[in-house]
């Protein structure tokens, strides 16, 4: 039981690693599977989106409006055409 927090200290250390390496694994895959000029076009389009935020002023949204009302018109039932009798 005395090894139990070390051994766990030592797990999460190995695990770190392990996740780093996998994301550095998928950078490099990055650049090499991704045209050059098409990362250039992600770096320019990732970096102007904060700024152009924080410049533009969130105009209000007017309310929703109501739906429509939806017209109903109410039609008297038409007598049967035949009347027929059930008595046995």
């Amino acid at each position: 039981m005395e090894d139990l927090p070390a051994y766990s200290d030592r797990l999460n250390e190995l695990i770190d690693r392990a996740s780093l390496q996998v994301e550095d694994l998928e950078k490099a895959i990055y650049r090499v599977v991704l045209p050059k000029r098409l990362q250039e076009k992600e770096k320019q389009q990732q970096a102007p989106q904060p700024t152009q935020e924080l410049r533009r002023r969130r105009v209000p949204t007017p309310p929703p409006s109501p739906p429509p009302v939806q017209e109903v018109r109410i039609r008297t039932e038409r007598p049967p055409l035949m009347i027929t009798s059930t008595a046995t």
